[in-house]
């Protein structure tokens, strides 16, 4: 049976070949670009990983009052306060995390850390250039017990 990913990244373009290895491992990968979505698929689904971007931008008044620009420091911490509003949820479901973004400020990192989520489930996506690096990455953080 595949493992179940939702990914939560706006930059669809750049994801895609992580998202394809995802599959060809055999992973069923569901890609959403909001916020919004993200939550609703979060309710709808049990996930076996949540991938997330950390810079994620709204796009409506409805996911500014969920995700107010005072919350996310305009958009720059979505992911980090989506994590933070999933994370018992993450638990009660054993749900691995693990956030994959282009620039990780030592500072969001910190906050990742306080509310919970190791250290080896981050990376920049220029760290993980290869989509086999990206894989073993997966697989480490899948075998590890916790988000």
């Amino acid at each position: 049976m595949s493992k179940q990913v939702l990914w939560l990244d706006n930059d669809v373009a750049y994801v895609t070949p992580y998202k394809e290895a995802l599959e060809e491992a055999d992973y069923c990968v569901t890609l959403v670009r909001t916020v919004g979505e993200a939550g609703r698929r979060m309710h709808e689904n049990p996930y076996d990983l949540v991938i997330l971007d950390v810079m994620v931008p709204t796009k409506s008044e409805e996911e500014e009052k969920v995700y107010p620009p005072s919350d996310t420091d305009s958009g720059t911490k979505t992911g980090l306060v989506f994590y933070r509003r999933f994370r018992q949820e993450f638990n009660a479901r054993q749900t691995r995390v693990f956030v994959f973004t282009v620039i990780l400020d030592e500072g969001v990192k910190k906050e990742f850390l306080a509310a919970g989520l190791p250290l080896t489930n981050f990376a920049t996506k220029l760290a993980l250039r290869e989509e086999a690096d990206f894989l073993e990455r997966i697989r480490t953080i899948m075998s590890l017990s916790g988000t």
